[in-house]
């Protein structure tokens, strides 16, 4: 089976990080007009959190946010 991954985050249309951009243009991944989406904004492109297996969040307060976010669901989230 494929896997699908998506990108989330707590706040939206933040900038990437300068050296998250320059560590995937050295594996040919172009990240320089990627900007942030927020968790709520995952539904209405199609992502419905509870569609995923695994959430892994890269800080306290996306790991808090998360759990909230998917109570209820099977969707396991580590941190």
């Amino acid at each position: 089976t494929g896997t699908y991954v998506q990108s989330a985050g707590v706040q939206n249309d933040m900038e990437i990080d300068g050296f998250s951009i320059s560590v995937c243009a050295e594996i040919g991944v172009e990240l320089s007009r990627h900007r942030s989406r927020s968790f709520e904004e995952m539904g209405p492109r199609g992502d419905d959190l509870s569609s995923f297996d695994v959430i892994v969040a890269l800080s306290p307060h996306s790991h808090h946010r998360a759990q909230e976010l998917t109570r209820g669901f099977s969707t396991e989230v580590v941190y």
